[in-house]
Parts: C-alpha cells; structure tokens; sequence
C-alpha cells in the first residue's frame, strides 16, 4: 500500500512537467533559426551553440512563466488535503477543531502562503532581472564572436 504523498508528488509532477515542458518547448521555438545559422557558420560546435547562444535566450523567454508555475504550484498543494494529506491548511483546520480558533490559523496559514509566494515571487524578478537584457546594449545573443575571430587570425598566420 502507497502513502498518499506518493501520489500527490506523482500528480503535481506530472501536471507541472506538462505546462513546464510547454512552456520551454515554446521558448525554444522563440528563438530565430539564424541564431542556430550563425552559430554553426562561427564554427560553434551544437554542444557550445546550446548552452552559448540557444539556451541563455531560451532562459530569458521561460523564466516569467517558469516562476509564475512554480508560485502556482505552491499555492495549489492545498489540494493535496482532499485526500487527506495534511499540509498547511489542514493542520490549520485541525487546530481550529481542537482549539476553537480557526480564523487565527486559517489566518496563519494565508500568512505563511502569501510571505512564500511574495518571496518566490521577488526571487524569480530578481534573476528576470539579471538575465534581461540591457536596455543599451543592442538585444542580440552573446556569440563569442571575438575569440573565434582571434582564434582563426592565428590559424591563417601559422
């Protein structure tokens, strides 16, 4: 016999995969075709055109939407408690039954939600933040173009 919080992580995995891979797969899509073009005629292995040219845009394009489903998905485990797995607002509810003071915990229990969500909310603008780009810098990839140029300027003088 399964713990009910096998199934709840096995539900909310998998409900979160799907808008997650949904998400990455479009963001994924948002990048120009030139982009992977160019990198390939700068010489950038596929390796180094993922993870230096393909992958940072990508990032930049899912983050909102990664950030607003991770907060989502901490909001709704409060549904994990109608199959009765206690999380913050069952054991609210439980020490209301026991103490006749259910406001003060569900009280403490939009407390607790709204300070994590605020906090993942700051975290997630923050590093959207980081990863944007600069207002004066022209919005194209970061092809090391410079290093690649050098490198070839010493092939062609030896």
């Amino acid at each position: 016999s399964w713990n009910k919080i096998i199934f709840i992580y096995i539900t909310y995995g998998l409900n979160t995969a799907a808008f997650q891979s949904e998400t990455f797969r479009a963001a994924i899509l948002s990048v120009p075709v030139t982009q992977k073009e160019a990198s390939i005629a700068c010489g950038l292995t596929k390796t180094q055109m993922y993870r230096q040219v393909i992958l940072p845009q990508v990032v930049r394009v899912a983050l909102p939407a990664f950030g607003t489903t991770t907060i989502a998905l901490l909001q709704d485990t409060s549904l994990a408690f109608t199959i009765g797995v206690v999380d913050v607002v069952g054991k609210a509810r439980a020490i209301g039954a026991v103490t006749f003071h259910t406001l003060e915990g569900y009280v403490g229990a939009a407390i607790l939600f709204i300070t994590l969500s605020f906090l993942l909310e700051r975290v997630f603008t923050g590093l959207e933040r980081r990863m944007s780009f600069s207002k004066t810098k022209q919005q194209t990839a970061k092809v090391p173009l410079i290093s690649w140029t050098k490198k070839q300027q010493k092939v062609k003088t030896t």
